[in-house]
């Protein structure tokens, strides 16, 4: 196959729901994360906006949890900018407080693209403001860093921590000017 893809992956990376279905209720493994870059169908899926092969994969209990080399699917789809698609990772159980490779939570992403609709349907389902699982970064740091103004008074408005710094030592005032 196709980078060392299964059959499921090649028909979630050319979009053919139809295909996958088939494979799917033939059995086809769902969780694999086989290839180069170790994304599952679901990932592959949600990074080609295909809502309905999403929707179809989670309803076959696909894992929205499962890390790639890089992203879990719900950090690929705050990078896609996907709302739609992130509402069903999370109402399928993908976790707000996820850990990226990169050390992100999917609020943290959402703050440094400066993408505030996302980043207040992430906080109204409580969200941690400071992401306080992150070790090198917080939301509020994305948001300064990137100078999205807005973002960075949404952010203090749920609470962030104005002093927390960065693994540099950096703050988000530092960052703002």
């Amino acid at each position: 196959m196709e980078n060392g893809w299964t059959a499921l992956q090649v028909a979630a990376h050319y979009k053919h729901l139809d295909i996958a279905q088939l494979l799917v209720e033939d059995g086809a493994k769902l969780d694999v994360n086989d290839g180069l870059d170790g994304k599952t169908p679901l990932h592959i899926a949600v990074e080609a906006g295909n809502t309905k092969l999403v929707r179809m994969l989670l309803k076959h209990n696909a894992n929205p949890n499962m890390p790639a080399l890089r992203d879990a699917p719900i950090h690929t789809a705050v990078h896609s900018e996907s709302q739609d698609i992130l509402k069903l990772l999370l109402d399928a159980g993908a976790v707000t407080e996820l850990l990226n490779g990169n050390g992100e939570t999917p609020l943290i992403i959402a703050a440094g693209k400066g993408n505030i609709s996302i980043a207040k349907y992430l906080l109204n389902l409580e969200a941690d403001a400071d992401s306080s699982k992150a070790k090198f970064s917080s939301p509020l740091l994305a948001a300064c860093r990137k100078g999205h103004l807005d973002m960075a008074a949404l952010l203090l408005k749920y609470g962030a921590n104005i002093d927390k710094a960065d693994a540099e030592g950096n703050t988000p005032l530092f960052l703002a000017v």
